[in-house]
């Protein structure tokens, strides 16, 4: 499968690179947030759809008032990265899965299966 290759570290900036030179091809966002939303945190690793080759991370997202004015609750946003009719990328929130500041967790990898995006909840906390 093609899709995208990206470089990233476990914070929200992604570069999609050439795969046999390895240069920095273009540079994005996940998705649009609202000035008032804070996202941090991502998967070290991008994971593939076995089928698709379309890649797969998330990103933690929370509001910049801890949800009081703006009702932002933190949270996982799972992110779909595809390549648009034109080559250019695409990115689609397709899940979120609610996780409060008291009980956020550092995710390094995650799975993706035919039908799943896989975000495994381990004992390590950021406290």
């Amino acid at each position: 499968s093609s899709g995208i290759n990206a470089e990233y570290g476990e914070a929200p900036l992604y570069f999609d690179v050439h795969p046999d030179t390895l240069d920095h091809m273009d540079k994005y966002t996940l998705v649009s947030q609202p000035w008032f939303v804070k996202e941090f945190m991502s998967a070290s690793h991008f994971t593939r759809h076995p089928s698709t080759g379309d890649s797969y991370n998330y990103i933690y997202v929370t509001g910049l008032d801890k949800g009081v004015l703006s009702g932002v609750q933190p949270h996982f946003q799972m992110v779909r990265f595809t390549t648009d009719i034109t080559g250019q990328t695409a990115t689609e929130v397709v899940g979120t899965i609610p996780s409060p500041l008291d009980d956020m967790r550092i995710i390094h990898s995650m799975g993706v299966t035919e039908d799943y995006v896989i975000l495994p909840r381990l004992s390590l906390r950021v406290k």
